[in-house]
């Protein structure tokens, strides 16, 4: 563990703990939500390091934390936070004081299906060895719609799941635990609960023997933590890749060239299996992003599109140099080129630490582009440096953030960095991402901030923040045209009291600098 750092955390949480009013508190909060975002994306060893000090945080100051106003984004992100360490520390006497106000100021505070999930057997209490089993149905459903949706990867899930079958076990009766373990068994069994099957030695846990299922449960929550420890692998050269000398790098060429000619190459080879999680995992396999074009293509386009609306340029009078931060297959990049073409683009930079969807991602920028200058980094943006982008003096510099600000994989301080240490010119930055939770949102606006500071030429275009519960924004009948208003098509869900089960989130921040 890195020292300096846990001495800073601490005194970050001793200054939270020593202010006495709400609003010393948000102010406090506001100073501090860097570090605590650190935290927030620490290990596991770095977490528990600070249990105690979140502990006090919780049970001491729960009466003024209550009386915050939650209309700031940051005390709203903040409250997350602490029931998200409550939740993975187990804090099970913190959790409540927490849910309390999360309940109490519920239109302004929302909880990810995960937390739903680590809180709901916990708060309220279950009374009844049959209330304990019943929550199981519960909280898996959860879980895996979050591993589905909302999370990154699967590891915290697994392990909100495993804390909930210690919880149990250590509450109920033999005759009561097994019942749950033979639930539990046929879930596996028949693939009811897919993140189950993902958890090693869950078959093997002795529920009629609470002190060794304890340990045994244990043990596979601090493999499961082992396991997702980032190991440092050696950077790739730097060397130009594209895909090459394959059916689609062949059949992409008989295709007209825009988006929805290039996705249905995909649609009409995709699996129709979907892909784990929400698609921010690297793809490994040609099926994944054949997958992946079919699920996400849509609102990919749609996203882009709308960020690129008035007031953002709808012309350029000098060339554009292109930058496609964590490009994916390059779909940001095809968007843009639909709208703008490609007679005044100077250069295009592609960005991603996925190299079969950074040879993909150049394949289709070559095929609009041929004749720009092209440059691949297989890397991730915390492995980058200044060195890395190779900008041939820029005039003007578009730079697209698509669905990648608000994951967890990547210091925002560092990238922030990163892009204002590239050559100087005027520069557009396309931020959009889907709405999570008030955490993520947080991390993207803290992007912005920093981008903002000590320079006199930043001019936020445009800001727009669509939640699952706010004003709707659109939806896949919508984007592909089964229907013109929102709940006009048969196959509109209901959601929430809304006509449109479907309904997209947006985070968009578009910005000059």
């Amino acid at each position: 563990m890195d020292l300096p750092f846990l001495i800073r955390m601490s005194e970050v949480i001793d200054r939270l703990l020593s202010v006495d009013t709400a609003e010393a508190l948000s102010t406090s909060i506001m100073e501090s939500m860097p570090d605590l975002y650190e935290l927030y994306n620490s290990g596991w060893e770095t977490i528990c390091a600070e249990q105690d000090g979140i502990s006090d945080l919780i049970m001491f100051k729960h009466s003024i934390i209550s009386k915050l106003d939650f209309e700031s984004q940051e005390n709203r992100a903040f409250i997350l936070i602490c029931l998200d360490f409550a939740e993975r520390l187990n804090l099970q006497s913190a959790i409540p004081h927490l849910v309390r106000i999360a309940n109490k100021h519920s239109e302004q505070i929302h909880l990810n299906k995960r937390l739903t999930a680590g809180v709901s057997y916990i708060y309220p209490h279950p009374h009844t060895a049959d209330d304990i089993i019943e929550k199981y149905a519960q909280v898996c459903s959860l879980l895996q719609e979050a591993i589905d949706i909302e999370e990154d990867n699967n590891k915290k899930c697994l392990i909100t799941f495993l804390s909930y079958y210690s919880a149990a076990l250590d509450q109920l009766s033999p005759d009561f635990a097994d019942e749950l373990k033979q639930r539990i068994d046929s879930s596996v069994r028949f693939s009811e609960y897919p993140f189950l099957n993902d958890i090693q030695g869950l078959g093997n846990v002795n529920a009629s023997n609470p002190v060794m299922a304890q340990d045994q449960i244990q043990a596979i929550i601090d493999a499961i933590i082992q396991e997702s420890v980032v190991k440092a692998r050696p950077a790739p050269a730097d060397e130009f890749i594209i895909e090459e000398n394959t059916d689609y790098s062949r059949d992409i060429q008989r295709v007209p060239c825009n988006f929805r000619s290039i996705k249905r190459l995909s649609d009409d080879r995709a699996s129709g299996n979907g892909i784990s999680g929400r698609g921010v995992q690297q793809i490994q396999t040609e099926d994944g992003l054949f997958d992946y074009m079919r699920n996400y293509g849509n609102m990919h386009q749609a996203k882009v599109k709308s960020a690129l609306t008035f007031p953002f340029p709808q012309e350029f009078d000098k060339p554009v140099s292109l930058i496609d931060w964590g490009c994916g297959q390059g779909l940001a990049s095809m968007v843009f080129m639909d709208k703008y073409g490609t007679a005044n683009i100077k250069q295009i930079i592609l960005i991603e630490p996925s190299e079969i969807a950074l040879r993909r991602a150049a394949l289709h920028c070559k095929r609009y582009a041929p004749d720009v200058p092209l440059q691949t980094i297989c890397k991730e943006f915390n492995e980058l440096t200044p060195d890395d982008i190779h900008l041939v003096e820029p005039e003007t510099t578009v730079h697209l953030f698509s669905n990648v600000l608000d994951m967890e994989s990547y210091s925002v301080e560092h990238l922030a960095s990163l892009v204002k240490s590239l050559p100087r010119s005027q520069q557009y930055c396309v931020c959009i991402s889907p709405h999570i939770d008030d955490i993520r949102t947080h991390k993207i606006d803290t992007f912005v901030r920093l981008m903002e500071q000590d320079d006199p030429d930043f001019n936020l275009l445009n800001s727009k923040t669509n939640t699952k519960y706010n004003e709707f924004w659109s939806c896949n009948n919508m984007a592909t045209g089964r229907t013109s208003e929102h709940g006009g098509n048969p196959y509109c869900k209901d959601f929430s009291g809304e006509p449109c089960g479907s309904r997209w989130t947006r985070v968009l921040r578009v910005f000059q600098a």
